[in-house]
């Protein structure tokens, strides 16, 4: 019985997500002794309050676990939450990852989020390759000469990408491009 009550509970939280659902479910986790349904409930938890560190967590922890497609549902909506944040660089990371993820499902996505997963930065194919070469330790010059651009073009290019990808400068840039790279503890 508990084990249909949870099961019910984190579909129930998916679809709708509500504070009292993720208690409830909580409160059934606490109940028994599958490690999944501890984290079906952090995952309503985080669904519920729209806590992009908890959707993370949830998610890294869903991963670990070979659990992918529940580490799709958590990330997809912590890639939001954090776009509504303003905190972009973050967003960005977790679409990046989102990404990662999804190629490991094969392209499944879930059915009751958006059709496409949230975009942070939404980069031109042209933004994207200067700011690739960029990061790569290219500075302006070498990068016009490369993709045959004034200097002032890839200049353009990259203030519109910083802007998108809420960074200051090519240190950030690296970072928002391949959050991998990050220090651990950040």
């Amino acid at each position: 019985m508990l084990t249909l009550a949870a099961e019910r509970l984190h579909l129930l939280a998916r679809l709708d997500p509500d504070v009292d659902t993720a208690r409830r479910l909580r409160e059934i986790a606490h109940q028994c002794d599958s490690p999944l349904f501890g984290l079906w409930a952090e995952l309503a938890d985080g669904l519920a309050r729209r806590d992009p560190i908890v959707l993370d967590h949830v998610a890294t922890a869903f991963e670990e676990r070979g659990h992918l497609r529940l580490a799709m549902e958590a990330l997809a909506p912590a890639a939001s939450a954090y776009q509504r944040r303003g905190d972009l660089r973050r967003a960005n990371a977790v679409t990046h990852r989102i990404q990662l993820v999804r190629e490991r499902c094969e392209g499944w996505w879930p059915q009751w989020h958006p059709a496409a997963p949230p975009v942070a930065s939404a980069l031109t194919a042209r933004e994207q390759e200067v700011c690739e070469l960029a990061a790569s330790g290219l500075d302006n010059a070498a990068i016009a000469a490369r993709l045959v651009l004034s200097v002032r073009t890839v200049e353009n290019h990259l203030q519109r990408a910083y802007h998108k990808l809420g960074v200051a400068g090519r240190t950030q840039l690296r970072l928002a491009l391949m959050p991998e790279a990050a220090p651990s503890g950040r």
